[in-house]
């Protein structure tokens, strides 16, 4: 008899603990979330009207939805991570709530609920909130890198060493560049309760296809192989180089992304190829320049013997003769000897990016 008394009264407690803490917390719409006008083809309600989501946030599962007496919920309820997401029809006031283990919720709207709206409502439940029936754990977690951050299922922040109602709860450990991790951990009541756990930095993937093969990769001026090569890279940004010997070096910026694979496909230039303007270039020019040199000494020496011719004249009409022939030639002279110092401008610098090439691709 006193057994009986005892599972009754424990019933009646139970039974009224998960009445108190099974409610909605939090109702409210959300202006910037468009799940309910594009994921996944949304549906219309009975006129036509595309549907409002209500995104219930909660890690149990179990539940069942009505809506008013002429309205019903807009195909099966869809259970998410952390959440569930029902659609309504427009103009929805009341939700009622089922769960076996929980009870009962008639929750009345009081927002008016309007088609292609998302909504969020936040519901307690016993099961992660009654430490009198559960017990409590303090529990202490390590994280690598330490300044990673911790958050539960509704993404609320919590300290690394807080007490916590003892059972299976879910955390998510998240820190920039690295990958999120999604855990459950088992908190024992009236003990500390330690976990350690290590985060993976986000990568991507870098494929290099070269013609010809065989050429050196550089990533930030170290070497990681040679074509064709395909590497796991931490997400960020990069200068990729593309080096072989005889032809001309490839450089580039790179952006890895998590969980993309960047590809490079690159047919490097031959040398010679590379080298033939610089070639021609200074072939011409040198080309100009002896020619402009050679003009302008055949016409200094010519002038130089018609003022020795003039010298030795005692006629006046051939001396009038060769002062103009002198003077008619030294100007030429001086035109062929600037037009070479001219021209051996661009010849030098042909030359010195020649050698420079020669240098860098080791010709």
């Amino acid at each position: 008899m006193r057994e009986l008394f005892l599972f009754t009264l424990l019933s009646i407690s139970i039974t009224a603990l998960s009445q108190e803490d099974f409610k909605v917390i939090d109702f409210k719409l959300l202006p910037t979330d468009y799940s309910a006008a594009s994921h996944n083809k949304p549906p219309n309600d009975n006129n036509g009207e595309p549907a409002a989501l209500i995104k219930i946030v909660t890690s149990e599962k179990g539940f069942t939805f009505e809506l008013g007496s002429a309205l019903a919920p807009i195909g099966a309820a869809q259970e998410k991570t952390g959440e569930i997401w029902l659609y309504v029809p427009n103009g929805t006031r009341r939700l009622t709530i089922k769960h076996k283990d929980f009870g009962v919720i008639r929750y009345p709207i009081e927002i008016a609920i309007k088609s292609g709206k998302t909504y969020e409502l936040r519901l307690k439940t016993p099961i992660t909130t009654n430490k009198d029936l559960l017990g409590t754990g303090t529990v202490k977690i390590t994280t690598y890198p330490d300044n990673a951050v911790l958050f539960n299922y509704a993404n609320i922040e919590y300290k690394k060493d807080f007490s916590n109602v003892a059972g299976k709860n879910q955390f998510f450990v998240k820190l920039d560049s690295y990958v999120t991790l999604d855990t459950i951990i088992n908190i024992k009541p009236d003990q500390l309760n330690e976990f350690t756990f290590k985060l993976v930095k986000k990568q991507g993937t870098l494929s290099i296809q070269a013609n010809p093969r065989g050429a050196n990769v550089y990533i930030d001026n170290d070497k990681i192989g040679n074509t064709p090569i395909s590497k796991l890279l931490l997400i960020g940004d990069y200068n990729v180089s593309i080096k072989k010997k005889g032809f001309v070096e490839q450089t580039r910026p790179i952006k890895i992304e998590e969980n993309i694979s960047t590809v490079i496909d690159i047919s490097l230039v031959n040398y010679s190829t590379a080298m033939r303007p610089l070639k021609i270039g200074k072939s011409i020019s040198f080309t100009l320049f002896a020619v402009a040199l050679i003009g302008g000494v055949s016409a200094q020496l010519y002038a130089n013997s018609q003022m020795t011719n003039y010298n030795n004249t005692e006629i006046s009409s051939e001396a009038q003769t060769l002062e103009k022939n002198v003077i008619q030639f030294d100007n030429l002279a001086i035109i062929g000897f600037s037009s070479a110092g001219f021209i051996a401008v661009p010849f030098a610098i042909f030359s010195s990016k020649m050698r420079k090439m020669k240098k860098k691709y080791g010709i």
